[in-house]
C-alpha cells in the first residue's frame, strides 16, 4: 500500500516576478536615467517663440524615443516570456502524464475500499435500525392493542388480557428498551383490566336491555292484537250503525215519497176543487150578466114609465123626489147593513187559493140570486124595482174585483143624495 506521495519541488528563485520583469526590461539600469530625463523637461509650460518649439520638439522627440526602445523591449521580452510559457506548459503536461494513469489507479483502490467500508457502516446502521425498529413495532403493537378490542366481546378481551400477561419482558426480546416495555405491558394490563370490566358491564346491561326488549316486544305483540280486536269489533259496529243509518235513510226517503205523494194528490184535488169552482163562477158570471141585462131592461122601461108619468104630474115630481131621495138613504144605509152581515157570514177562502179571492166569491159560499121584478112597471114606488143588496155587492165583485169589506167601506163613502139630485136633474 501506498502511504506517501513524492512531489517535485520548484526550483528556489533569487527574484521575483516584479524583479524579474525589472530585469528583462532593462529598469535596473535605467530607470534613475528615465526618471531626471522625465524630471527635465516639467519647467517647460508654454511655447512662446521657435526657440521654445524647438525645445519642445527636441525633447519630446527624445522621450518618443525612449518610451518606443522601452516598448520594443518589453514586447521582446514578452514573446520570450511568451515562448517560455508555452514550453513550460508542454512540459508540464508531459510530466503529468507520467504520473496521471499511477495516480488514477491508486485513488480508484482508495474509492473502492472506502466505497466497501461505507457499505457495510450502512448496512450496520440499517441492520440496527431494522431491530429497533422492530422492537418498537413491538412495543406499539402491546400499546395499541387495547384500542383494537374496543367494542369487542368479554371473551375477547379476556383471551388478550392473557395474551399480554404471557409476555416476558427481558432483553433477550426487548434489549435496550426493556424497561420501556415493562412500562407498556403494565399499562396494557391496566387497560385491558378496566375494559373487560367495562365490556362485562356493557355485556350484561345488554342482556338486560334485551330482555327488556324481547318483554316490550311481547307487550307490543299483546297490545297490536288488542288494538286489532278493538278495530274488528270497532268496525263491526260501525257497520251495524251504517246499516242503521242506511235502513232509517231508506224509511225516511219512503216515507218523503209517500209525503210527496200525498202532497200531489192532494195538490191535484185542489187543482180539481179549483176547476170546478172556475167553472161554477163562470156559470154564475153568466147568469149575473143575463140578469144585468134584464135589470137594464127594467131600469130603462122604468125610466120611460116615470118620464111620462112625470108629463101628467110635475108638482108632485119635487115632493116625490124628495122622498125618493130619503128612501134611497135609507135603503144605501140598509144595504150596507145587509152587506155588513152577509161579509161576516162568508167563510175565508183558503191561502192556496188567495188569487180567487177578486175574481170569484168563495168556493163554500152559497150562489147569490136576484129576485124577479115586479110586472107592473107604472108602480115606481114598489121596492121590487130595485136590485137586491147582494145583488149590488155582486155587482161590484164582478165589475171592479172588490173584496167584500172594500164594497162596503165604498158604499159607506158614496153620496146618494147627491148622486140622486143629479139623476132627477138629469131627468127634468
Amino acid at each position: 500500500m501506498i502511504t506517501e506521495t513524492t512531489q517535485a519541488a520548484p526550483a528556489a528563485t533569487a527574484l521575483t516576478l516584479p524583479q524579474r520583469a525589472a530585469v528583462a526590461l532593462g529598469a535596473v539600469d535605467y530607470e534613475a536615467k528615465i526618471k531626471e530625463q522625465v524630471a527635465a523637461s516639467t519647467d517647460i509650460t508654454a511655447v512662446i517663440d521657435p526657440a521654445g518649439r524647438e525645445q519642445a520638439h527636441r525633447i519630446g522627440m527624445n522621450l518618443l524615443k525612449l518610451r518606443t526602445g522601452i516598448k520594443a523591449v518589453g514586447e521582446a521580452a514578452r514573446k520570450d516570456a511568451t515562448d517560455f510559457s508555452k514550453a513550460v506548459i508542454a512540459k508540464e503536461k508531459d510530466l503529468i502524464a507520467l504520473i496521471t494513469p499511477e495516480e488514477n489507479r491508486v485513488f480508484e483502490l482508495r474509492d473502492a475500499y472506502d466505497t466497501k467500508v461505507e457499505a457495510e457502516k450502512q448496512a450496520a446502521i440499517a441492520k440496527e435500525r431494522e431491530r429497533i425498529t422492530a422492537i418498537q413495532a413491538d412495543i406499539a403493537a402491546i400499546h395499541d392493542a387495547p384500542l383494537e378490542l374496543v367494542g369487542k366481546s368479554a371473551t375477547d378481551i379476556q383471551a388478550a388480557v392473557a395474551t399480554v400477561a404471557a409476555i416476558v419482558v427481558d432483553k433477550e426480546r426487548f434489549a435496550e428498551f426493556e424497561k420501556d416495555a415493562a412500562k407498556v405491558v403494565a399499562e396494557v394490563s391496566a387497560k385491558l383490566a378496566s375494559l373487560h370490566a367495562a365490556a362485562v358491564a356493557n355485556e350484561e346491561e345488554a342482556a338486560r336491555i334485551a330482555a327488556e326488549r324481547a318483554e316490550l316486544a311481547q307487550l307490543r305483540e299483546a297490545a297490536a292484537e288488542t288494538r286489532r280486536l278493538a278495530q274488528v269489533e270497532a268496525d263491526r259496529i260501525a257497520a251495524e250503525r251504517q246499516a242503521e243509518d242506511d235502513r232509517r235513510a231508506a224509511l225516511a226517503a219512503e216515507q218523503e215519497a209517500e209525503a210527496l205523494r200525498q202532497r200531489e194528490a192532494h195538490a191535484a184535488e185542489l187543482k180539481k176543487q179549483a176547476d170546478a169552482q172556475a167553472e161554477q163562477n163562470r156559470l154564475e158570471q153568466v147568469e149575473i150578466a143575463r140578469q144585468r141585462q134584464e135589470l137594464l131592461d127594467m131600469q130603462a122601461a122604468a125610466a120611460e114609465a116615470a118620464r111620462l108619468a112625470q108629463v101628467e104630474a110635475d108638482r108632485l115630481a119635487q115632493v116625490e123626489a124628495d122622498r125618493l131621495a130619503n128612501d134611497a138613504a135609507q135603503a144605501a144605509q140598509l144595504a150596507v147593513a145587509r152587506a155588513a152581515e152577509q161579509a161576516a157570514q162568508v167563510v175565508a177562502p183558503p191561502a192556496t187559493s188567495m188569487e180567487h179571492t177578486r175574481s170569484a166569491p168563495a168556493a163554500n159560499a152559497p150562489a147569490l140570486s136576484r129576485p124577479v121584478p115586479a110586472p107592473d112597471l107604472l108602480d115606481a114606488a114598489a121596492d121590487d124595482l130595485y136590485p137586491a143588496d147582494s145583488d149590488i155587492l155582486d155587482v161590484m165583485f164582478d165589475q171592479f174585483g172588490l173584496t167584500a169589506a172594500e164594497a162596503i167601506d165604498r158604499l159607506a163613502k158614496f153620496d146618494f143624495a147627491a148622486a140622486r139630485a143629479s139623476l132627477v136633474a138629469e131627468s127634468a
